[in-house]
């Protein structure tokens, strides 16, 4: 079986620092603008229009936007591979095969630990997952 070629995906953009203005109500002190309710508190004091901060808020949020996008991937992936063994097992069922194939359950295993290797992820980390997919779509066609 030949590899298939590893789909790139697009870089995050990092979000750009907002500027803050010199003369931005919400950085002047308190007292300079007459509130004295919370909603006035500086913003130096809470960090809501800090460049540092609202920069690196702002990045974080694409990134987990991002990372949310990839997770609904896996999922629709993952459900994409059971369809498919439960087509496996009934296959086996129907041609009086077991449903267990260790020797296949291994050589699953070992190639996505190789194929971890060569995207630079930790080869266990990514076997112990195919090992627990594995147990999901034998739990699935023995059902």
């Amino acid at each position: 079986m030949r590899d298939m070629p590893v789909p790139t995906r697009p870089t995050v953009p990092a979000a750009a620092p907002r500027p803050r203005a010199a003369h931005d109500p919400q950085s002047a002190p308190a007292s300079a603008t007459g509130a004295h309710d919370p909603q006035s508190t500086p913003a130096s004091a809470t960090g809501a229009h800090d460049p540092h901060t609202t920069g690196a808020r702002g990045e974080l949020r694409v990134l987990r936007e991002a990372i949310e996008r990839v997770d609904d991937e896996l999922v629709t992936l993952i459900a994409e591979r059971q369809s498919l063994a439960l087509r496996v097992g009934e296959t086996k069922r129907a041609a009086g095969l077991a449903i267990a194939d260790p020797a296949r359950e291994a050589g699953v295993v070992r190639r996505a630990g190789e194929r971890a290797r060569e995207v630079g992820l930790p080869p266990d980390a990514v076997r112990e997952l195919f090992r627990r997919l594995i147990a999901f779509s034998r739990e699935q066609q023995l059902r």
